[in-house]
């Protein structure tokens, strides 16, 4: 996933570097991963169908992961509120 996005696409723009965009937006805009899958499927009609672009939430979270970037899953209350102390 660390290689150009598909064949003649500036090597700066990677499957990798997509996935973590993706990631980035989902999170700052607190999209659904139902909204992700939309906008990969999106992107999987606009560039060459041989390509390493993730194809889903899915595949952009195991890609991610493959990482190793720490992170801590916090519990969060009902309607999301949230509990200080």
């Amino acid at each position: 996933y660390n290689q150009p996005l598909y064949e003649g696409c500036s090597a700066e723009v990677s499957g990798l570097s997509q996935a973590t965009d993706l990631m980035n937006i989902k999170t700052d805009y607190n999209l659904p991963e139902d909204c992700v899958d939309a906008i990969t499927n999106w992107g999987m009609r606009m560039i060459p169908p041989v390509n390493n672009l993730a194809g889903s939430y899915y595949e952009i979270q195991k890609l991610v992961a493959g990482l190793g970037l720490p992170y801590q899953m916090i519990d969060v209350c009902i309607d999301n509120c949230m509990i200080y102390w």
